[in-house]
């Protein structure tokens, strides 16, 4: 990518690009973009929630009303707790210590612990905007939505379950998935 093209993408979407123009994991650039387009086009809808999921994220679901009733069961406790971003795919290696986080009262919904990824998750209007403050970014999208001043903040939650889950590297470190910002590794 040129600079010059890093410049004008910074001045559309106000995203500050320097510090990721040379990391080896350049597809974090086009998923940062991405989700900050969504999120910009969800301001502008009547809907208050927004559902985003990666291209490499598989749902495990047999029942589609089941998991409807799911999804609106833990928006209808954020809404009603003042939460404002729920993280639904936890990478395997935070599982252990997301577990020993405070439970709500939905099963398996938690408060939120720092975490990497940003596969699947739901967000309202009030976290856009408050993440959006930040803006120009010059970190990947889930440093700011897993840092721990901001999940406070948003009141953040955590949906530990079987139905998200990334296909795409669960660490910088794997060098063997094929999807994912993995891959750039490879180009």
């Amino acid at each position: 990518m040129k600079k010059n093209n890093c410049i004008k993408i910074n001045s559309i979407f106000n995203f500050n690009c320097e510090n990721i123009i040379n990391d080896k994991l350049k597809g974090k650039f086009g998923c940062n973009l991405s989700q900050q387009i969504l999120w910009l086009n969800h301001l502008k809808s009547d809907k208050k929630w927004l559902l985003i999921l990666e291209d490499d994220t598989n749902i495990n679901i047999n029942n589609i009303i089941e998991f409807n009733n799911i999804l609106n069961k833990i928006i209808n406790f954020a809404d009603n707790n003042n939460s404002h971003f729920i993280q639904l795919e936890t990478r395997e290696h935070h599982i252990p210590d997301q577990l020993k986080q405070d439970k709500t009262i939905i099963p398996n919904l938690y408060k939120m612990k720092p975490q990497c990824g940003t596969s699947a998750y739901l967000i309202n209007k009030k976290a856009i905007k408050y993440l959006f403050s930040f803006l120009p970014w010059d970190k990947y999208i889930d440093v700011y939505t897993s840092d721990i001043n901001n999940i406070n903040k948003l009141n953040s939650l955590c949906y530990v379950n079987n139905i998200f889950k990334t296909l795409g590297a669960q660490r910088q470190t794997d060098k063997n998935s094929k999807l994912g910002s993995i891959i750039y590794n490879y180009v």
